[in-house]
């Protein structure tokens, strides 16, 4: 059986292959005239070309798949070349010598084409069938497969928990980067239909996965400098096809087990693991419907899980609760003693805390993990919970293939999949549904006019949808309308620096609404001309993304939790208010979007030995609009206020009319000997402005809606004199969310280049290395609120704040999201790799990438994409906010590996049974660490923003050579390797001094930004290796029964993710964070063992 991983083939956009090459006699002069007979094995299709007078023949568009093809001229013998392997998407290059003799005589051809790459510059690989179905894969989600391939990472681990509000808002699909591209920069695709979902990313359910591995024949992966037949995108292309039926009856019924009782503990579990239990079941068949002519296939699959996790997150301590601050004494300059709280407003007797926030106090959970009820100064324990995450989910694929007749053919494919999923939030407050839905249709048709020009046409439907909601209370408190801000409300989100929160009540849980369908057409015509093979072609699309994402009822901040100098907590001295008015309507949003591409692409074979890729494709896409008008935006970021707000579908022009995207490559073959092939290319793309990027905050602007901001609150305002002031702003049309959106965007676009080398080391064996590299041009920039107080020195380093209370650019103006595209990426990588094709019952594949990835901010569809992000960046900092993309992986290696364990054919009875059909499979990745930013938290700057942050200072040299402790989880970041900001004699006249626990600190510069700065630091590398063991037993000759064992971080590595949370170092008064430096979560799951029973017949 043939199989191969990375193929020696170009790619093109459609969903079949192309057989190419020349025909020569043993002289090496080529043959006209030649019929090819091109045979596929499952089917008995059989399709024609004829070599014309370069001696080049060429077959478009064929169904993936092995074939057989016959090559037959007079005075020639006919020659047969058996198990030709043709992968998804790609450019098989087949050529052939042909011996003298007659017609009737055959000669067969066993060996096969050497694994390289000599028809063009793209990079990238083909994931075949047997690697799909018999890799161990955690979760049964076909697409991490693309991870195997160089330069592709999996940036899944740093993103908001599958159940958040923000998980949903920027999809639920394995989000990857693939050669330093943003995850919303990919385009997935089945049988050349697009199938991004809303949010521009890869397809998935809520429960973080794409099914459908029993579906898919294979699938192609395309990481740089891929040809002018793709558009739509500047990153990676993830290019899949559904199997087709055949004209032998075939297929499987299944069932994968999970059970919490064969799991090793989470390193956060408690001594009990939390229950685990999943079924994942299916069956899929497929055959023919009239033999030779009409095929179909079927599948479905189904889940069933309860996953119990662990959640841990910081409380308020009992110590605190009853008043008691600094309940452990801290020695040292900036420590503190334990004392009451002073300075409420409205103090209660018995305890110093605001009588108005005693209630909320019992939204915490009690600390209760052992030896953690009280960290650092006693101010805060660690309340550990299970947390139930409930799924359901459903998953179906029809698909039907027709042979009209000899010269046309017509396939369609209809998927779909439904799921719905409930778990607690955060602080285990309120019960959470989501619910996700996707489908997609093609149809394709291709017709031969002969054996030189073909046509091809597909039209498709993709839909994708997302809804929110709170099921119910857990904690009755939630739903309780006497701790609202706002009449009829129950409790806002507060949120106290560094790390405690409580989510919004039941009634304020957005109820997000994201449905969007993408109707697609395409038509290619491909063109065989001597040594020109020609393609071109036109794309149309029409996006409609209908989103209802209201903010929450509101979100209030304060500065610590319980200094009375530091905007207090339990003192009732908060910082600003984010709330919607109740009066405000519930508006549907409908954006529209169209997208109109064409193409020409010319594979130029100047000589056996090199071809030259040409290629030029034009694309442009029409500014989002609103259907009914309802889009607004302000013209500056500076001094604006209600009445300067643009209304309509023309808050910016069009940056897409010039969309012209040369794809320039090369092929050659030094050695002429079809082993060694060096490759080079460049390309550039286009970053198309699509409604994706609108989703989240058109639906939250005024006039449409009302959402209010209160800054500079009195003390004593929460909950609702905050609202009341917000209110009253607001019917003077202050302080409402506006955004500001670059009126007049420059063009984003993507340049790359590569330059690769493959070789053919042994019969089967491939080595390549690589260099990949791009720069991304007028990136989208993305911060949740720029109306921000600027520093008194403009861009002049260091940036130090006013030391009174500053004035937003727009003081008029409330929260204001932004779009401009002043952001630049850049990427370098070296890649390698190695590869075994299966002979022998083994193959292996090795994947290494160096690579560095530095932006200015990473936001697309959000502008903090990762839970490593910072929400809103400087904005008129570019060159300060430069630095390691959130996704930056410097080191990553992958391996994977299937071995049929040979077993002894003389061997009878039950000792063959025993012996006989076992596989050993597996997958290994090791990679380095992700970047995370060191912070101050609170507003130590006087922002005034809806979300603040600080930069401390960075100790470098010696022991702080290195800032962190890999082997240390409670301590991971070496704090003594930072420091508050200090002042220097220029400004010290300026500065504010921190105060820790209300002790001055002489010589710190509360307002200054410190010198550590964004993503300066980078979290603990990952480890993992999943194993699998199969077992096939035959019974007869049709039926295969399968048990298969799968074990997932077979050595129970604890892999971290980076502080997501204890990266805040310093309070806002200046005090060390307790948990400052600490690991809080796992990138992935302790070993977990997975059985299965599959009838395969």
């Amino acid at each position: 059986m043939l199989l191969v991983l990375v193929s020696p083939s170009s790619y093109g956009q459609v969903t079949g292959a192309t057989l190419t090459g020349t025909v020569t006699d043993s002289t090496g002069a080529v043959i006209p005239g030649v019929q090819v007979s091109i045979r596929n094995e499952s089917t008995a299709e059989t399709r024609s070309a004829r070599v014309d007078s370069a001696g080049v023949y060429s077959a478009p568009n064929l169904l993936p798949g092995v074939y057989d093809v016959t090559f037959s001229a007079q005075g020639f013998a006919t020659t047969v070349q058996r198990g030709v392997n043709l992968t998804v998407g790609t450019q098989q290059l087949l050529n052939m010598k042909l011996q003298v003799g007659r017609v009737n005589e055959k000669v067969e051809v066993s060996d096969l084409p050497p694994a390289v790459q000599l028809t063009n510059s793209t990079v990238g690989g083909v994931i075949g069938q047997q690697t799909v179905a018999q890799l161990p894969l955690n979760g049964r989600d076909w697409t991490q497969l693309a991870t195997l391939q160089p330069g592709v990472d999996s940036v899944g681990s740093i993103q908001a928990n599958t159940g958040s509000p923000d998980r949903a808002r920027r999809g639920y699909g394995v989000q990857m980067t693939i050669s330093g591209s943003r995850p919303t920069q990919n385009n997935y695709r089945i049988d050349g239909i697009t199938v991004n979902d809303y949010s521009n990313g890869g397809p998935g359910s809520v429960e973080g996965s794409t099914l459908g591995v029993d579906a898919v024949q294979e699938f192609s992966v395309l990481t740089s400098n891929y040809s002018a037949e793709y558009g739509r995108t500047s990153g990676g292309v993830v290019n899949a096809v559904t199997k087709p039926g055949t004209n032998s009856l075939h297929g499987d019924i299944y069932e994968f087990l999970r059970n919490s009782a064969f799991d090793a503990r989470n390193f956060f579990d408690p001594v009990q693991i939390p229950a685990f239990r999943r079924n994942q079941f299916g069956a899929a068949l497929g055959g023919p419907i009239i033999k030779d002519r009409t095929f179909f296939f079927a599948d479905y699959e189904g889940l069933r899980e309860n996953l119990g996790i662990t959640a841990t997150v910081p409380v308020p301590s009992v110590a605190a609760r009853q008043g008691i601050i600094c309940s452990i004494p801290q020695p040292g300059p900036g420590g503190c003693t334990p004392h009451r709280v002073t300075g409420a407003f409205n103090p209660d007797p018995a305890t110093g805390i605001d009588k108005s926030v005693l209630p909320y106090l019992s939204l915490w959970g009690l600390p209760n993990v052992p030896g953690q009820e009280q960290l650092g100064n006693g101010d805060v324990g660690m309340y550990a919970f299970t947390a139930a995450h409930i799924t359901s989910e459903n998953f179906g694929t029809i698909r039907v293939d027709h042979k009209i007749s000899p010269n046309d053919n017509i396939f369609a494919t209809y998927q779909a999949d439904s799921a719905t999923s409930t778990q607690p939030d955060p602080a285990n407050d309120v019960l959470v549904g989501n619910t996700t839905g996707r489908s997609y249709i093609a149809i394709e048709q291709t017709h031969i006019f002969n054996s030189q020009l073909i046509n091809s046409a597909r039209v498709g439907l993709n839909r994708s949808l997302h809804t929110a909601q709170g099921m119910h209370a857990i904690n009755a408190l939630a739903n309780n309308v006497a701790l609202g801000e706002s009449p009829g409300a129950d409790n806002p989100q507060i949120d106290v620096p560094p790390y405690i929160s409580i989510q919004p009540g039941l009634n304020q849980i957005e109820r997000l609404n994201f449905y969007q369908n993408s109707y697609q057409a395409y038509d290619d015509v491909f063109l065989t001309k001597g040594i020109h093979s020609l393609k071109l072609g036109f794309a149309f699309e029409r996006v409609q993304l209908n989103a209802a994402d209201p903010a929450p009822a509101g979100e209030i901040a304060f500065g610590t939790l319980g200094d009375p100098a530091n905007n207090g907590f339990l003192t009732n001295d908060p910082i600003v208010l984010f709330a919607p008015l109740p009066s405000r309507p519930f508006i549907h949003f409908n954006f529209r979007s169209s997208i109109f591409g064409g193409y020409v692409q010319d594979d130029l074979r100047l000589r056996p030995t090199l071809t030259l890729n040409l290629g030029l494709r034009y694309e442009m896409s029409t500014v989002p609009s609103e259907i009914h008008g309802h889009l607004s935006a302000l013209p500056s970021p500076y001094g604006q206020t209600f009445a300067d707000t643009m209304v309509g579908n023309s808050v910016f022009s069009n940056p897409t009319y010039h969309n012209f995207e040369p794809r320039l490559g090369f092929a050659w073959d030094p050695s002429r000997s079809g082993r060694t092939s060096i490759r080079g290319g460049f390309a550039v793309f286009d970053v198309l402005p699509l409604p994706y990027l609108l989703g989240q905050f058109a639906t939250n602007t005024a006039p449409f809606t009302e959402n209010g901001t209160a800054n500079n609150l009195p003390p004593g305002s929460f909950p609702t004199e905050a609202f009341n002031i917000l209110a009253a702003n607001a019917v003077n049309n202050i302080g409402l969310r506006i955004p500001y959106i670059e009126p007049h965007p420059k063009r984003n676009y993507v340049m790359q280049w590569n330059l690769n080398v493959q070789r053919e080391l042994l019969p089967n064996l491939m080595g390549m290395l690589a260099y990949v590299g791009s720069r991304g041009v007028h990136m989208i920039f993305r911060a949740d609120d720029i109306n921000t107080v600027l520093p008194l020195n403009g861009a002049n380093p260091p940036y130090l704040w006013p030391a009174t209370p500053g004035t937003p650019i727009s003081p008029q103006i409330g929260r204001m999201d932004t779009l401009i595209w002043n952001n630049d990426s850049y990427f370098d990588g070296l890649e390698a790799q190695v590869e075994k094709r299966m002979s022998h019952g083994f193959q292996v594949q090795g994947s290494y990438t160096w690579s560095r990835a530095i932006d200015g901010g990473d936001g697309s569809i959000a502008s903090d994409s990762f839970v490593n992000s910072i929400p809103s960046l400087f904005f008129f900092l570019p060159r300060y906010r430069r630095a390691p993309a959130d996704f930056n992986i410097t080191h990553n290696l992958t391996v994977n590996y299937l071995w049929n364990i040979p077993w002894r054919s003389s061997w009878r009875g039950p000792l063959s049974l025993l012996t006989r059909g076992w596989q050993l499979g597996g997958i290994m990745q090791l990679r380095s660490g992700m970047p995370f930013t060191p912070l101050v938290g609170g507003d130590p700057l006087g922002l005034l923003n809806s979300s603040p942050f600080g930069y401390p200072n960075r100790i470098t040299g010696g022991a702080c050579s290195a800032p962190v402790s890999p082997g240390n989880p409670n301590h991971y970041i070496k704090t003594e390797c930072f420091t508050l900001p200090m002042a220097t004699a220029p400004i010290a006249s300026l500065c504010v001094p921190f105060a820790p626990n209300g002790v001055l600190a002489p010589g710190t510069c509360s307002n200054l930004l410190g010198n550590a700065g964004r993503n300066d630091i980078y979290g603990p590398g990952l480890v993992d290796f999943d194993f699998s063991v199969v077992k096939d037993t035959k019974i007869g000759e049709r039926l295969d029964v399968q048990f298969r064992a799968e074990m997932f971080n077979i050595f129970n590595h604890v892999n971290f993710n980076p502080p997501l949370v204890n990266n805040v170092l310093f309070n806002q008064d200046g005090s060390m964070n307790p948990a400052a430096g600490a690991l809080d979560s796992t990138a992935t799951t302790s070993r977990q063992v997975q059985f299965a029973l599959k009838l395969i017949f």
